[in-house]
């Protein structure tokens, strides 16, 4: 084999190995690589933390809105998350209990419909509520509405009062006594028959 043929051999086999193409392609390949996608977490501001909007929380408020609280004798509250709405509309007719919630018994029990309502803050501690049903149905025909008013994430009972239902509409302007320590956000309210079968109850922000 000559000198001359021994020596493109070994410059073939050279230029086989990495390192070998000329700058313009390892460029290239290298870009390549730099911008394909990698499976990362959604970050802020290139900080590597998690979006605020996922992190941060209040403490002691759960993520459905809810907060729960350890009271000085060491019983657990969880408060349920406050309203958003102003203002709920009353349901249509009477519901027919299941017969859990009738404890089994073979007659057949109605729930009234439950109220519809809106608070308006009048003063620092006055609160003028107002409900209204659309119709008194004879076989669930609510007698009394409870309302109350509550500061939701105190865990502490709410502050209620009875008043009798005599049309489809009714008004009340409620005094916040002074042993509730705060000024209450939320009012409620359900409806009751003679016989004691409540509606749910509707829970609605004061504004």
């Amino acid at each position: 084999m000559s000198r001359r043929r021994l020596w493109l051999i070994a410059t073939v086999a050279i230029c086989v190995l990495p390192g070998c193409a000329d700058d313009e392609t390892r460029t290239g390949a290298q870009q390549s690589v730099d911008a394909s996608p990698t499976a990362e977490a959604p970050t802020t501001g290139g900080t590597g933390r998690p979006s605020p909007s996922s992190s941060r929380q209040e403490p002691g408020r759960e993520p459905g809105g809810s907060r729960t609280i350890t009271s000085e004798n060491g019983a657990v509250i969880i408060t349920p998350p406050p309203p958003r709405a102003t203002a709920v509309q009353p349901s249509h007719g009477c519901r027919q209990l299941s017969a859990e919630e009738s404890g089994q018994s073979p007659r057949a029990f109605y729930a009234p419909p439950r109220p519809g309502l809106e608070a308006r803050r009048q003063g620092p501690r006055t609160v003028l509520v107002s409900w209204r049903f659309h119709s008194l149905p004879e076989l669930c025909r609510p007698a009394s509405v409870s309302v109350i008013l509550d500061i939701n994430d105190d865990g502490d009972p709410a502050f209620s009062r009875e008043y009798p239902v005599r049309d489809t509409r009714g008004r009340e302007r409620m005094s916040v006594p002074h042993y509730i320590g705060g000024i209450p956000d939320v009012a409620g309210i359900s409806a009751e028959t003679a016989e004691g079968v409540s509606s749910d109850t509707a829970r609605v922000a004061i504004k």
